[in-house]
């Protein structure tokens, strides 16, 4: 985003859809990352490295996320799709009719737990594309831990150049096989699950078990949708507070009756 107002309309749109969606939303700033006790050694790291100072935050976002006791990590230009989140990670399942309990009370009354308990028993899992983009993030915090202290380890291979956080998650990937979950439950290209301007693809979203239920609003994505015609000509990323406003309402109105919560079952998704 080009300006510190455009910034924060971005953050308030993130901000108002997640919790619509059910989570609790923490903004982590710097101070997140320094109350890391290990914060020094960290930081000196990383400033071994040629990182850009946008590089060097997002290094410094995983060890806020420990410090914070783990849990979901969102970038905030990634919007869920409220209706089609798995029941699983919302704490509830079940098919309509069914009455579905969870901690006592009957669907009618149940509200979203914001993916409480963690999906995986807390394994670290990346959702974004199989994990090569770190954009929608869980585990437990000794996981979070762990890969963070990974990541850093990549980057020290990596200090005489261009380096990031998500090659050096695709680089930990490559040398710890199995340690991370990896999942493909964030739409990273609308030109991928839309036909044209205001159209959406509802098989494509749903896909297999509900394949996707976050949509990625990147700047390359809104610069692509734009180039394929799915996207109005002339936009930027300064206006991805209105592009996923208006795609989270398109979604609602032409896809989110009878989404498609489990492989071959069309349910409701309370």
């Amino acid at each position: 985003m080009s300006t510190p107002e455009a910034h924060k309309r971005l953050l308030d749109a993130w901000q108002k859809a997640w919790e619509e969606a059910g989570w609790s939303t923490r903004i982590l700033t710097l101070e997140d990352a320094m109350a890391y006790p290990q914060y020094d050694q960290v930081r000196d790291s990383i400033d071994q490295g040629i990182f850009r100072q946008y590089d060097t935050l997002c290094f410094l976002r995983w060890f806020a996320m420990v410090s914070n006791g783990g849990g979901w990590m969102s970038d905030y230009d990634v919007f869920p799709l409220a209706a089609n989140i798995p029941p699983d990670i919302l704490g509830k399942t079940g098919l309509e009719g069914q009455i579905i309990k969870h901690g006592g009370l009957s669907s009618s009354e149940w509200s979203n737990n914001g993916g409480i308990p963690l999906p995986n028993d807390g394994k670290f899992t990346a959702y974004d594309n199989g994990g090569m983009t770190p954009s929608l993030l869980s585990g437990s915090q000794k996981d979070w831990d762990r890969v963070a202290k990974g990541l850093i380890e990549m980057e020290q291979l990596h200090l005489d150049g261009f380096y990031s956080d998500m090659l050096a998650l695709d680089d930990y990937i490559d040398v710890n096989p199995g340690d991370i979950v990896k999942e493909y439950s964030v739409a990273w290209s609308l030109a991928r699950v839309m036909v044209g301007v205001g159209q959406i693809d509802c098989q494509k979203v749903w896909g297999e078990k509900n394949k996707f239920w976050a949509v990625h609003f990147s700047h390359w994505n809104v610069k692509d949708g734009v180039n394929k015609s799915v996207l109005e000509g002339g936009l930027r990323a300064d206006d991805r507070p209105d592009i996923a406003a208006g795609f989270l309402k398109e979604f609602e109105q032409q896809c989110a009756n009878g989404t498609r919560c489990e492989d071959g079952i069309t349910i409701k998704c309370y």
